[in-house]
């Protein structure tokens, strides 16, 4: 039982940090995360509607939706990436950080490609422990907006 407490309050941890990231790009002015520029408003409603894309059309389909929403911009202040670009980030760095994809590499490997090419057991894990993330995010992100 401990152990699942402990798995739960990692996800929401990570899911906090993300959601500040998230309100941070909803200003006016390009916000540096790391070391790219961000600027959207819209990540919130992004981040409440991925656990739905992922629901109806799996997990794969779904990144794919996200990496081809993804901006053309250089991730500059002037030209900073936008929500989507983000929330692709983010979810890169939590299964880089958990290990879920063996080998897998957030600097130089594209997480849509990892995920297609898993196996069946794998790719229904990672959708669940995605779907469990975005749980929290979705709560957090709705709280961290409301409080403007």
């Amino acid at each position: 039982m401990a152990r699942i407490k402990g798995i739960e309050e990692g996800r929401a941890a990570s899911a906090f940090v993300y959601a500040q990231e998230g309100k941070r790009i909803a200003c006016s002015r390009a916000q540096k995360i790391g070391e790219k520029f961000f600027r959207d408003e819209k990540y919130a409603s992004y981040v409440q509607n991925f656990s739905m894309h992922i629901k109806q059309n799996g997990l794969g389909a779904a990144l794919t939706f996200v990496y081809a929403k993804r901006s053309a911009q250089a991730g500059t202040e002037k030209n900073p990436y936008n929500a989507y670009d983000l929330l692709y980030q983010q979810l890169s760095q939590w299964v880089a950080h958990k290990n879920f994809i063996k080998n897998f590499d957030k600097d130089n490997s594209e997480l849509v490609y990892a995920v297609v090419q898993l196996n069946s057991p794998s790719y229904r894990f990672l959708t669940r422990e995605m779907l469990a993330l975005l749980a929290w995010l979705r709560r957090f992100a709705e709280g961290c907006m409301s409080e403007d």
